[in-house]
């Protein structure tokens, strides 16, 4: 969920920039919504590859036994 908030937040920062700063119309506007894609996609890499399997001893307690 984070990271779909940080995809928006910087799509729509960069967006702004682009048109507003920068002068790039609506075609910057396209190019930073990219972006705004590309962050998520890297962040959603880094969560779904950073998840570790529990250890085995940890993941039994001695009352389940």
């Amino acid at each position: 969920m984070n990271a779909n908030a940080v995809r928006m937040m910087t799509s729509a920062g960069l967006g702004l920039v682009a048109v507003y700063w920068l002068d790039f119309g609506v075609a910057g506007f396209f190019a930073a919504v990219a972006v705004g894609f590309c962050v998520y996609a890297a962040l959603l890499l880094r969560a779904v590859f950073g998840v570790r399997a529990p250890d085995a001893a940890l993941a039994t307690s001695p009352a389940s036994r």
